[in-house]
């Protein structure tokens, strides 16, 4: 006889996977950063602005998907540690463009390693987690669409 699935057990929720899920990777980041001086909002953030410096606030946002009121204070903190400056746009005054600066750069050199180090900690290989990668784009995709 097969066994029928209790549709309100948490276990077979696919949000409580992910859910829980995020949260064992924000823990598993987090000595990692804690070495280097960054949240894991951070991180991604900067993670971000190496792959294209000299954003807006808006694009870093959007980059990030998340609002803009949400990553002001990541930016302000960013910048407090000296690793961004924000600046007006002389082109049009309501947007800040942010920039990394030495000290920025010289962050990824630092967190070089992290990567590597998260993705040795999954115990799964490179194939499949682009597989998980691609997947949860896709699921992604299909819930901001509906």
């Amino acid at each position: 006889m097969i066994e029928e699935k209790n549709p309100f057990s948490l276990d077979h929720q696919i949000g409580f996977a992910v859910y829980a899920t995020s949260h064992a990777f924000t823990r598993t980041y987090k000595p990692l950063l804690e070495e280097i001086g960054l949240t894991f909002p951070q991180y991604l953030a900067m993670l971000a602005l190496w792959e294209e410096d000299r954003v807006t606030v808006k694009a870093l946002a959007e980059r990030m998907e998340l609002e803009s009121p949400t990553v002001t204070p990541i930016v302000k903190r960013l910048e407090k540690l000296k690793l961004i400056t924000r600046r007006r746009n002389p082109k049009d005054e309501r947007q800040l463009i942010l920039e990394l600066t030495p000290k920025g750069h010289s962050m990824r050199i630092k967190s070089a390693h992290i990567p590597a180090e998260v993705n040795g900690q999954l115990h799964i290989s490179p194939e499949a987690v682009n597989t998980l990668i691609s997947l949860l784009g896709k699921l992604k995709t299909t819930l901001q669409t509906h």
